[in-house]
């Protein structure tokens, strides 16, 4: 099987099903390999991704040398699909072009153990992994703006582009962890 966008979606919703996730649902998908994904037990956005971030400790130099915190490759994600993920109670899940057959999430357990050692008045037991990652990259200010312009159409139909120089929230790859079983929300 090619490795792409569409079939690492397939393998995604496949695995859902898999693990007894019922009325899998397909909501909203974008040209980019990333979409909305609804169950009866829980939604998630999915990213798919040609590259890793590879130069996220050049990125944030003064991150990387606190203690407690975490160098190598990294991720990120755009902070309009952060904030649909959070408004939707969804559960990020990514794929890698470079990375096949392999569904990775922000780790629970891992950004509980960060924040506790950051923030240990805090009580972070309810709160999902994808509200838990974008409080770990507030606190850290993992935050970028693209140095390239992207250029988009509005719609189908519009003849002018616009441009946009992407803001994301970056993090390193180590938060994450392989999607064995029902991801922890």
């Amino acid at each position: 099987m090619n490795w792409n966008k569409d079939s690492a979606l397939r393998f995604v919703l496949d695995y859902l099903k898999g693990k007894l996730y019922t009325n899998v649902k397909l909501v909203k998908k974008n040209k980019f390999g990333h979409c909305y994904i609804t169950t009866d037990n829980g939604n998630f956005y999915y990213l798919f991704k040609k590259d890793f971030f590879h130069s996220f400790n050049h990125e944030f130099p003064e991150y990387i040398k606190q203690p407690n915190t975490f160098k190598g490759v990294g991720e990120s994600i755009n902070f309009e699909y952060m904030k649909f993920a959070l408004n939707n109670n969804a559960t990020l899940l990514f794929c890698h072009e470079d990375n096949r057959s392999a569904i990775y999430t922000p780790s629970r357990d891992k950004l509980l153990k960060a924040l506790e050692t950051i923030m240990p008045e805090a009580d972070f037991k309810v709160v999902p992994a994808t509200a838990l990652l974008k409080i770990y990259c507030d606190h850290y200010d993992l935050k970028r703006t693209q140095d390239r312009v992207n250029q988009y159409k509005v719609n189908d139909y519009s003849e002018n582009p616009i441009e946009v120089q992407e803001q994301t929230y970056s993090f390193s790859f180590s938060l994450m962890e392989r999607l064995l079983g029902k991801p922890k929300v």
